[in-house]
């Protein structure tokens, strides 16, 4: 399905012709350099728009978000096609960072010659507040106890 975008508001000025065509092509590439060279203008206009007009951040955002969904449709059906596993990994690691999070990050995160608030913010940021105190309490009771 082709990026639609989102619904302009009913007592909105209409936009210029590049925007539709940048928001276009920023949700098929991912990057709004190409996405704004196609529409015919300087990513430094998309960059002044973006910061003077929050309906256009919004739209750049969808857009952004579409991408990235349409990047892990197209790399799980790649992995189907080819037969190869890693797509699904991914996937689940996105789907369930709790489950099926890298050993390197549980030991960055709990390694005591780290910084341990260092540790667990990173993990805090990969997997969210809840899911990284899980993870480390799946780690072992020692790493349990730093984290408290």
């Amino acid at each position: 399905m082709p990026y639609d975008g989102l619904e302009p508001a009913p007592a909105a000025a209409p936009r210029e012709a590049w925007y539709c065509v940048f928001l276009s092509e920023l949700a098929e590439r991912g990057l709004m350099a190409l996405a704004a060279a196609r529409a015919g203008v300087h990513i430094s206009t998309v960059y002044r728009r973006r910061e003077a007009d929050r309906d256009f951040a919004e739209e750049i955002e969808v857009a952004r978000s579409y991408y990235a969904d349409h990047l892990e449709w197209e790399s799980v059906t790649l992995g189907r096609i080819r037969g190869n596993p890693l797509p699904y990994f991914a996937r689940l690691k996105a789907e369930r960072p709790s489950r099926y999070i890298d050993r390197q990050a549980v030991l960055i995160g709990t390694d005591p010659s780290l910084y341990p608030e260092e540790g667990r913010a990173l993990l805090q940021a990969m997997l969210g507040r809840g899911a990284a105190l899980g993870a480390l309490e799946a780690a072992g009771p020692e790493s349990a106890q730093t984290s408290e």
